[in-house]
């Protein structure tokens, strides 16, 4: 989801878990759909603990919504 790569998947989180346990989210809500994307090893090693770039983040989110409407 992030690359296009269709190999060496992961799921990586958007939010990551250190921040997102910082901000009082739950197991629940930090993996949920709608923080996790699949990424290749490159992508998910790359971002480490960190979030992923809110720009990106939208890109991913507006993506998703124009998949699910058949756009």
């Amino acid at each position: 989801e992030l690359c296009g790569c269709r190999d060496d998947l992961h799921v990586g989180h958007l939010l990551s878990v250190k921040d997102g346990e910082a901000a009082g989210l739950t197991e629940v809500d930090l993996n949920a759909d709608a923080n996790l994307a699949a990424m290749c090893s490159q992508c998910n090693l790359g971002i480490g603990s960190n979030p992923v770039p809110l720009r990106l983040a939208v890109a991913i989110t507006m993506a998703r919504v124009k998949r699910r409407s058949g756009a």
